[in-house]
């Protein structure tokens, strides 16, 4: 039906104004918890609750102006979370647009580790803080695939039930320019 709530929202137009909404939440709330510099670690109920919040609405940001970018060139979008699946199947040329803009996060290498001593572990063999070349792109898209699942069920699933992590630097950095690439595809 015309002037559905779905008519407004499911077009390139309505996902870029919807994640870009989602993504000024997320850097507001990740900016208003954490200190430039500082690293929030935990598993206590106090760093969850801080960090769940930019975490699912910063990761979910991202997915929407994949979704979006996906509309544009395919008039479809993809029934999935996978972060690196909406990015991997986008042309090669826009994800080389997404990962060479030039927009770097303003604050630190925002990240919450995950559940366990060996999360732990794992996150800081794993993760890079730098979106520099395509492997660390697709590197931190892999380790943080499905994000936005992840927080969003957080307090259902129970903490235990996988290694939880986010980058916010990462993630803003990707969900700031991917809402870029998409605006400037709608222009043209």
């Amino acid at each position: 039906m015309k002037g559905s709530l779905f008519d407004l929202l499911y077009n390139p137009r309505g996902l870029y104004n919807i994640s870009k909404e989602f993504f000024l939440v997320g850097i507001t709330s990740a900016e208003n918890h954490f200190q430039k510099e500082e690293i929030a670690r935990g598993t206590d109920i106090n760093t969850i609750k801080l960090t769940a919040v930019p975490a699912t609405n910063l990761s979910f940001s991202l997915e929407l102006s994949l979704k979006g970018i996906h509309l544009l060139k395919f008039q479809s979008i993809p029934k999935t979370h996978s972060l690196l699946k909406l990015f991997t199947t986008l042309p090669k040329d826009v994800q080389l647009s997404i990962q060479q803009n030039p927009h770097k996060a303003a604050y630190a290498n925002y990240f919450i580790v995950g559940m366990s001593e060996e999360a732990n572990r794992q996150f800081n063999k794993k993760i890079s803080f730098e979106t520099g070349d395509m492997n660390e792109v697709l590197n931190n898209l892999e380790l943080q695939d499905q994000a936005f699942i992840t927080f969003r069920y957080l307090f259902e699933i129970g903490l235990e039930q996988k290694l939880t992590w986010l980058n916010y630097k990462f993630m803003a950095n990707m969900a700031h320019s991917t809402l870029e690439i998409l605006g400037e595809l709608i222009k043209q």
